[in-house]
């Protein structure tokens, strides 16, 4: 299998320039209000996102998608409401969560491996990508929801008490995560195969 990309990954050695069969691991740029629509129409309980113009005074900061085909903790920035209502009238914006405390849970796909990657943000007013924290991988459940994406990821944060999606990541850099200290190189080749047939 051959693999077309807009970014490196440590298992991309493993391809094969030359086979017919290809993986292409490009994000397609469905807009953060769509991708959300996605998770929310399988049952996934999402965040919500609309015009910074909807919100009102009682939320102090609010997170504005500047660009909301970006992913990764770029194309948003938190801000509070008095400059987004006049700088951000028109953008999609969800509700800066405090109570979350800079920690993401990502559930992660792998094929059909499955893993739970706990971050932490010691800075949550910044939005960057935490530090890994802790890696698990959790039981398959023998079905896959998104067929055409052999490796993707959705982001969760904890607000009270209950999980809910904040991010659809079509693509996932494994990398970035320090992937390669559970899952070998040529095992993350071998999923992508198996359930690209």
């Amino acid at each position: 299998m051959r693999i077309i990309s807009d970014f490196k990954d440590y298992y991309d050695e493993y391809f094969n320039e030359n086979a017919s069969m290809t993986y292409e691991r490009v994000r397609k740029g469905l807009g953060r209000g769509r991708e959300l629509k996605i998770l929310k129409a399988l049952g996934i309980k999402t965040i919500e996102v609309k015009a910074v113009s909807e919100f009102d005074i009682s939320n102090s900061h609010l997170v504005v998608y500047t660009n909301p085909l970006k992913h990764d903790y770029q194309g948003k920035k938190i801000v509070e409401y008095g400059e987004a209502q006049i700088m951000y009238d028109n953008h999609l914006a969800s509700k800066f969560i405090e109570e979350a405390n800079g920690i993401t849970f990502k559930y992660l796909q792998i094929g059909t491996r499955r893993f739970r990657v706990y971050m932490k943000n010691d800075v949550p007013l910044e939005l960057k990508r935490g530090r890994v924290i802790e890696i698990q991988e959790i039981q398959s459940v023998g079905y896959r929801q998104f067929k055409s994406n052999p490796i993707f990821s959705i982001d969760y944060i904890n607000i009270g008490g209950e999980m809910v999606a904040i991010d659809f990541n079509e693509v996932q850099n494994l990398g970035e995560l320090g992937l390669e200290e559970v899952m070998d190189a040529k095992a993350v080749t071998e999923e992508v195969i198996k359930v690209s047939r």
